[in-house]
């Protein structure tokens, strides 16, 4: 299994894992969607469908690019509820905390918070990865997945709090909206177990935030045997069940 990047952040977020099958889950549809065929290789009818974690344009802006290649879009209800839809039946609401196929990849989608925007987290599992947790655009986490012995985490660490500027415009929605490196931090000791593979820190801004230091902090709380990456447009990283 393959994850790749084709942005992140507040310009844009698209993510793929991509099976050894070839199969292809899309992990939102923020970004122009020029870069997300690149990004698949141009493999659109190996795309068995798109996550998305709640309606602001940084993470559906094409989706309707998404809709008209027939590839359905998971999200909750109020997500759906909000866009103009062409193609509705491919635009589903699933119900929080169940489990749905997509493909060869078994999905669940669960609130989590966002300044009083419906945000959806997932947990995504396939054979050949194991569990992955996937957070973004949260103030917190209310759950723990400890039990489930999750193996990757594609998580948020959007900003660092001595360097937010508290009389800022956007001061709340920065922390109530998005997930500090101390929360990120929080969350994956809480989650971390023996099992654990790799983190991957996403939506990280470009003013308030400093990727060196978050690279560094966060290797220190996930332990060696962890492989941590900050994303990039381009990245890629081998998502495996085991270490070897």
């Amino acid at each position: 299994m393959i994850l790749k990047c084709a942005g992140t952040g507040s310009s844009g977020n698209s993510y793929a894992l991509i099976s050894d099958s070839g199969q292809i889950l899309l992990i939102e549809c923020g970004v122009n969607w020029k870069k997300t065929m690149r990004m698949i290789d141009y493999q659109i009818s190996n795309v068995v469908g798109c996550i998305a974690s709640h309606d602001h344009q940084d993470h559906l802006k094409e989706y309707k690019k998404v809709l008209e290649n027939w590839i359905p879009i998971y999200t909750n209800d109020e997500t759906v509820e909000g866009f103009e839809i062409v193609t509705g039946e491919f635009l589903k609401g699933v119900p929080e905390k169940k489990w749905f196929q997509c493909g060869e990849f078994k999905v669940m989608g669960f609130y989590v918070p966002h300044d009083n925007t419906p945000n959806f987290g997932f947990l995504i599992e396939h054979e050949e990865m194991g569990r992955l947790l996937y957070l973004t655009d949260l103030e917190y986490c209310p759950y723990s997945f400890k039990n489930l012995r999750v193996q990757h985490l594609l998580i948020e660490a959007n900003y660092i709090e001595d360097l937010v500027n508290r009389e800022a415009e956007n001061y709340a929605h920065q922390i109530k909206g998005h997930c500090s490196i101390n929360t990120c931090k929080g969350i994956i000791e809480a989650n971390k177990t023996p099992d654990l593979r790799t983190v991957t820190l996403i939506h990280l801004s470009d003013k308030v935030c400093d990727p060196n230091r978050v690279l560094e902090e966060i290797k220190a709380v996930a332990g060696d045997r962890v492989e941590v990456n900050v994303a990039v447009p381009g990245l890629e990283v081998a998502f495996n069940r085991f270490p070897f």
